[in-house]
């Protein structure tokens, strides 16, 4: 479940569960259904006092979000129970599982069964984090519909993405870089791709194309672009129609060789 919150708001656990109780009824109701980037979603629409704010809320089911995320969980459950189950006993086995599982050590217990270690399954603690995969809670003070406000968290949530991997990618050591100029490099070209990543969003923003394809899409029918060099000649592929139609929206120029290269 993610929280997104326009404003500064505080979401009591109470309130949370009540809303996630809601969401459980979407997926029988064919009106709640909507396109969005040809992924199908069910949304319910309510507003929420959240201490003393009256707030819009969208609760939004991704079904293809909730096969993906039941999928992980079942097959993180299965590794930790194929790990352990039939290991020799000793009293330090619960602490090991807990600390394996991680956020997932409320969803296992361990006993002793004949000498060995057997892993049992929580059916309502793993119930309950099933019931969460997929499900998006989404508040802003904003009047605004489902899409812009979906469409706003995955920029966000992007965005905090890309420069946490900027930051992750200069943290990590080492980089293939052999020098401390060749590091400012690699920084360097890393801030532009995110530049040029934001530049691309305000154009689809500007051409009302958010919504109808987002960004990892656009980049993949950019990047068919290629040029190559045979012997002296430089050569480059044609445009397809997709790339066309893309520029011609976002209201830039499909490159062609003579834009490349001097002759």
């Amino acid at each position: 479940m993610t929280l997104l919150l326009k404003v500064q708001l505080a979401v009591t656990r109470t309130e949370g569960k009540t809303l996630i109780s809601e969401s459980n009824l979407l997926l029988d109701d064919p009106g709640k259904a909507g396109m969005l980037d040809d992924e199908l979603y069910f949304v319910h629409e309510t507003t929420q006092m959240i201490g003393e704010v009256e707030t819009k809320v969208f609760i939004i089911i991704s079904e293809k979000r909730m096969a993906e995320e039941k999928r992980t969980l079942f097959a993180r459950l299965e590794s930790l129970e194929k790990d352990f189950n039939g290991q020799p006993w000793h009293p330090g086995i619960p602490g090991e599982l807990a600390d394996r599982a991680g956020k997932l050590d409320t969803c296992l217990e361990a006993v002793e069964e004949q000498g060995k270690v057997a892993v049992r399954r929580k059916r309502n603690a793993i119930s309950q984090l099933a019931n969460r995969c997929g499900k998006m809670i989404l508040l802003t003070s904003r009047d605004v519909q489902w899409k812009e406000a979906l469409m706003t968290y995955r920029q966000r949530d992007e965005a905090e993405h890309d420069f946490g991997q900027l930051k992750g990618d200069i943290d990590i050591m080492p980089l293939g870089v052999s020098s401390m100029a060749s590091l400012r490099s690699l920084s360097f070209i890393l801030f532009i791709s995110l530049q040029l990543r934001s530049l691309l969003l305000q154009r689809a923003r500007n051409a009302e194309l958010l919504g109808k394809i987002w960004v990892e899409e656009m980049l993949r029918i950019l990047t068919m672009r290629k040029i190559t060099r045979i012997g002296q000649v430089w050569r480059l592929n044609e445009v397809a129609k997709k790339q066309r139609e893309l520029c011609s929206a976002l209201g830039v120029k499909a490159l062609a060789l003579p834009d490349l290269v001097n002759k």
